[in-house]
């Protein structure tokens, strides 16, 4: 798939799976995004899909993780 820099989600769907991307122009440098993007305990706060997450994102670590439409599961 191929993902426009035009800050519009596109979706495709096949019989198991479905698939959304958006892209956009990020003014940050990679350091300050890979600390967003590791830092478990602040996903809910950015990311509308997750409820709660615990651990720490890391080669070799665990990571749990509730998402808003499956709050009764936990996913690890």
């Amino acid at each position: 798939m191929t993902i426009q820099v035009n800050g519009i989600a596109t979706t495709t769907k096949s019989l198991f799976r479905m698939e959304v991307a958006v892209g956009t122009k990020v003014r940050a440098t990679p350091a300050a995004i890979w600390s967003l993007l590791t830092n478990a305990l602040d996903f809910p706060r950015w990311n509308s899909t997750i409820q709660d997450m615990q651990g720490t994102i890391a080669p070799g670590e665990t990571i749990s993780l509730v998402a808003k439409i499956a709050p009764t599961r936990t996913f690890k």
